[in-house]
């Protein structure tokens, strides 16, 4: 029988331990227990004695530092600054609203007013930063967040473009702000080269900032390279797949490839938030296109019932600015094709109420006149569509001059006059602004955004504004005294 570890010969055998000596056995773990236990107790009320105070230590220290960033408010400022600085207006916009109910503060006005001038609301930023300014908000960062606005539009002289420049240089923790604001600015006066140069030198340094491809992706796109502008604008959803400005930018280019499916698939998620507006009705638009009428009716008819104020801070929060309203056109040249004329009246009247220069709505229009049997009316609008076509047929010709001499700024102004009279504020500005770009002095141009200015002025019941708009018809004026 083979031997075991028990009967070796220095124990006894398994199983024959005598009783007296199990209880002796037992008594010593029972004394060795009740040792460590009062030796646990003893560091446990030592470890005790110091935790306390260091624990009120770090409740206090975060007490303070709490109130010292303004409490609830300043911790939400906080926040929002820091979503602004990621491009995530959506979520500072929570945390600003939240922070303002809580009590007027001069740095969440601030910080309002940057979101509405980011958002292209230059009357709400406006508003925001006299709020501040009474408040007491420093004025130095109130006057730089009015240049960057002036900058983003294009207004460049050589004071705004050599601050601008400056800002840049000393890499301020809103850097990526002024990049953006800078590099529009550059786009609207045709500068591309430019603006590609500050954004690649700002990318050695922020590699991962989703606002550098997408600023790339809107150039490529006035350049008329919509695959580079579809690939800028893939690289910055890769960076942050939340970024909306990027994924809205990417689904309207497919949807204008007649790729509505994928345009729908883009924006799916973002249908919930403040763009749900935009989202909504350029989903309908995609619907349209792959030939659920019924699908797309619905949804735009849910859009358009809302009225188009509703849908101009959900337009912004993608970048875009419409000067139409898109659901009530769309909707009412869908129910034209469908044959609801009076239904199609309705909308069609409520886009040319907002812009009477919405061609695509005109055009509608004349048609459902003429159908429903009001022949003066409908001869009316086919007269002036038959006047805007012969303008754009020479926009065509304009296009042409330009691409065989991009600095024929003469080309450039009148292209910019058609689409101010007969289709777009934005564009035809953009047109002419672009002149100056080849031509510093070139007086028309000068003459006709004095005359804008003006007329701003005229039309506006805001001090502030009044004054903004009569500065830059006087620098305009000034420019064609100068040379003159």
């Amino acid at each position: 029988m083979p031997a075991s570890h028990c009967d070796a010969g220095f124990f006894l055998p398994c199983g024959f331990l005598q009783p007296q000596h199990r209880m002796k056995t037992r008594s010593r773990r029972r004394t060795a227990s009740k040792n460590k236990s009062e030796n646990a107790k003893a560091n446990a009320a030592s470890s005790r004695s110091w935790r306390k105070p260091l624990l009120f230590g770090i409740l206090a220290l975060l007490f303070a530092g709490f109130w010292y960033r303004g409490g609830v408010s300043g911790v939400a400022a906080s926040l929002a600054d820091s979503a602004i600085k990621r491009w995530q207006l959506e979520s500072a916009s929570k945390w600003l609203d939240f922070a303002d109910k809580l009590g007027e503060s001069a740095d969440v006005k601030f910080l309002l007013a940057r979101v509405a001038r980011l958002n292209n609301d230059p009357e709400l930023m406006r508003q925001y930063l006299v709020e501040a300014h009474e408040l007491g908000h420093r004025a130095d960062p109130l006057n730089r967040e009015q240049s960057l606005l002036s900058i983003s539009f294009g207004e460049i002289d050589s004071v705004l473009d050599s601050k601008a420049k400056h800002w840049i240089a000393e890499q301020p923790p809103d850097e990526g702000l002024v990049v953006d604001a800078y590099v529009n600015g550059l786009a609207a006066q045709s500068r591309f080269s430019e603006a590609v140069e500050v954004l690649e030198a700002y990318e050695q340094s922020n590699p991962l900032d989703p606002m550098v491809n997408f600023r790339l992706g809107v150039m490529n796109e006035h350049l008329r390279n919509s695959a580079n502008a579809e690939e800028e604008y893939k690289l910055a959803l890769e960076k942050d797949p939340t970024y909306i400005r990027a994924a809205w930018s990417l689904a309207r280019l497919r949807s204008s490839k007649n790729i509505p499916q994928e345009a729908i698939e883009i924006l799916k998620p973002f249908e919930k938030g403040k763009a749900t507006i935009a989202v909504r009705t350029m989903i309908a638009h995609c619907y349209q296109q792959m030939g659920d009428l019924e699908r797309s009716r619905e949804l735009f008819k849910s859009v358009a019932d809302m009225g188009f104020e509703a849908g101009l801070e959900s337009y912004r929060f993608v970048d875009d600015t419409p000067e139409r309203f898109l659901a009530a056109s769309e909707l009412g040249v869908l129910d034209t094709k469908m044959g609801n004329w009076e239904e199609a009246r309705k909308y069609l009247e409520m886009a040319l109420e907002v812009n009477p220069r919405d061609f695509v709505a005109r055009n509608s229009y004349a048609q459902v006149l003429r159908r429903l049997g009001l022949q003066e009316q409908a001869e009316r609008e086919l007269a002036r569509i038959t006047e805007e076509r012969k303008e754009y047929d020479k926009i065509t010709v304009l296009r042409e001059q330009i691409s065989q001499n991009r600095a024929d700024v003469d080309a450039r102004v009148e292209i910019g006059k058609i689409l101010f009279k007969y289709e777009s504020t934005r564009f035809g500005l953009f047109w002419v602004r672009s002149a100056l770009t080849y031509d510093p002095k070139n007086k028309e141009a000068h003459q006709f955004l004095a005359d804008y200015y003006l007329s701003k002025a005229n039309e506006s019941t805001n001090a502030t504004d009044i004054k903004l708009y009569e500065s830059k018809a006087k620098y305009h004026l000034g420019q064609i005294e100068t040379e003159a």
